[in-house]
């Protein structure tokens, strides 16, 4: 069996700007054993639909 480490979360980019209506992309890695799952909070409770 392998030890649990800690998740290591990287973004590629810490801010990012479209025009309403238009898709975004948020791109990150995270690393960690067991591997962690990804979810993404909406702070601003903006209206977002996500694919």
């Amino acid at each position: 069996p392998h030890a649990s480490t800690l998740p290591r979360v990287t973004f590629n980019q810490a801010q990012v700007r479209t025009e309403e209506g238009s898709p975004v992309q948020l791109p990150c890695v995270a690393q960690g054993n067991p591997p962690p799952t990804y979810r993404y909070v909406n702070i601003q409770h903006l209206n977002c639909s996500f694919r």
